[in-house]
């Protein structure tokens, strides 16, 4: 921990007890306070211009919300002749953005099928009929393989409540490793199952930086405080980066969080079944420790590294901490 850091936290400490009995210093502290938190700010607000400006993820994200809102219209009960009236236009011509400048075939595929459907079932006002000829204007890939299921079409799961409890009690944070490599592949079929995880509006505001070289795992690892004991061992990290330029209000700056937290569960058990075992890095919001972090993987304003994990085949005789789990019925509350 910085010098500079805990002069500041010892201050904030200081000016809050004094606050309590001197009202004279509330408005200091407020902006002591804010300070301390002018890291994140900056990120926000740097996601939000990037939003604005259609840089990072800003573009994709706004087609994926809509289209994920769209697609809730479909399946509403009844369904309303009219929605989406106010979005409808911006949502094709962000179609029309990321067919021109984008690669992501899989939500153009999406973007498609779910507008096809729309533009066949809703009423035509002059929003829609507007929206209907851009999009009857696009090259369109004519895959439109996408539809609405119903629940009880759904594929059966054939794993038992047994075998989720096993595989959850299985993963445990392992934090030595053997000097095996980890197949690239494996790592992206692992990934690729993950993001199946829910995220909001289904934007995945995120994405993945992997680091298999061991030079490069010793760079960013050393701005890892949580792997100092162990850093020497990892021959791989992957990091979760949350992008801000997902969203344009500041309410939603937390959603980052979220969903990293959503996809990297589906990612450490998703290793236990190709038997790779893993263990999570936090990357706290310190903002020297994170701007090193930050320069070293040469991200954007608008990203952050929510956390990283560490991956690698178990040394056979690494021990872990039991980790001993709460009891449920300290957690529960009912209504």
């Amino acid at each position: 921990m910085s010098i500079k850091y805990k002069i500041k936290t010892s201050l904030i400490h200081f000016l809050k007890r004094l606050a309590k009995t001197a009202p004279i210093f509330r408005p200091l502290l407020k902006l002591i306070t804010l300070k301390s938190y002018n890291f994140e700010t900056r990120g926000v607000a740097a996601g939000i211009l990037a939003f604005e400006s259609k840089k990072g993820n800003a573009n994709n994200s706004s087609l994926r919300r809509n289209i994920h809102r769209i697609e809730k219209g479909l399946i509403t009960t009844p369904m309303k002749p009219i929605f989406a009236n106010d979005y409808i236009i911006k949502t094709v011509n962000d179609l029309k953005h990321e067919l021109e400048y984008g690669e992501d075939s899989e939500t153009l595929e999406w973007a498609y099928s779910i507008l096809t459907l729309y533009f066949n079932q809703v009423e035509k006002t002059a929003n829609v009929t507007t929206a209907q000829n851009i999009f009857s204007s696009l090259n369109d890939n004519k895959n439109h393989s996408i539809t609405l299921l119903k629940a009880n079409e759904r594929k059966k799961a054939n794993v038992t409540f047994e075998d989720l409890l096993a595989l959850n009690k299985r993963r445990r944070s392992i934090r030595y490793y053997t000097s095996e490599k980890v197949n690239r592949k494996t790592i992206e079929d692992v990934l690729k199952l993950a993001t199946q995880a829910p995220s909001a509006c289904n934007r995945q505001s995120f994405s993945f930086q992997i680091y298999d070289d061991k030079q490069e795992v010793s760079n960013v690892a050393k701005h890892l405080w949580g792997a100092t004991t162990f850093a020497n061992n990892i021959n791989c990290l992957i990091f979760i980066i949350g992008d801000l330029s997902g969203f344009e209000k500041e309410r939603d700056r937390h959603t980052i969080y979220i969903d990293s937290g959503l996809v990297a569960m589906n990612i450490l058990l998703a290793l236990e079944t190709v038997d790779l075992s893993s263990c999570i890095i936090n990357c706290p919001e310190i903002p020297d420790q994170e701007l090193g972090l930050k320069r070293a993987m040469k991200l954007n304003d608008f990203e952050r590294p929510v956390l990283c994990m560490s991956i690698g085949h178990a040394a056979p005789e690494a021990k872990f901490p039991s980790s001993r789990k709460r009891n449920i019925n300290n957690l529960i509350k009912y209504n």
